[in-house]
């Protein structure tokens, strides 16, 4: 059996994964910008500032985000 698919798992599927968990944090990155670029006023760097803050900071600046974005603009 070749080495890849030998002990207890599919080791071909990990770069697959990888692309998958890259893939969602690329989508949760897009919806924190589009998201924070409605609530702030057009010329603001906070949707920019949000969007790298989740990238880098993960789930619990996620979280924070959800928690004290501004309520949504009716343009």
């Amino acid at each position: 059996m070749p080495p890849a698919f030998t002990g207890h798992g599919i080791y071909l599927l990990n770069p697959l994964m990888g692309l998958v968990w890259l893939l969602i944090g690329l989508l949760i990155a897009f919806y924190v910008y589009s998201d924070s670029s409605k609530r702030y006023p057009r010329g603001s760097l906070a949707p920019l500032i949000w969007t790298v803050a989740v990238v880098f900071g993960g789930l619990l600046v996620l979280l924070l985000y959800l928690l004290v974005r501004p309520p949504e603009r009716r343009d």
